[in-house]
């Protein structure tokens, strides 16, 4: 995730708050990260299209670390197994 800082949302939403506020925005590897842990198949599709379209920007180790993390928690390898196949597919690996 990424911190960025941006104006406050419109009055009306946010009420008195004066200056700058904090958002977190998923980058690209969060994004195939959140998409090889859900594991529905259009979201196999959607982590290939990622890997694709942003091959330079995404740290291959980091995205692996953390699939392999949530695969510990929920006790299941088949998430990094599907990962390490798309990395493979593309010469990531």
């Amino acid at each position: 995730m990424v911190l960025v800082k941006s104006p406050p949302p419109a009055p009306e939403i946010h009420q008195g708050h004066q200056g700058l506020f904090s958002r977190f925005l998923a980058v690209d590897e969060d994004l195939i990260v959140y998409k090889v842990v859900a594991f529905r198949p259009q979201d196999i599709d959607d982590a290939e299209k990622l890997l694709d379209l942003h091959t330079r920007s995404i740290r291959i180790p980091r995205v692996r670390r953390l699939v392999h993390q949530f695969c510990e928690v929920l006790e299941d390898t088949a998430r990094l197994e599907t990962l390490d196949r798309l990395l493979r597919q593309r010469a990531l690996t």
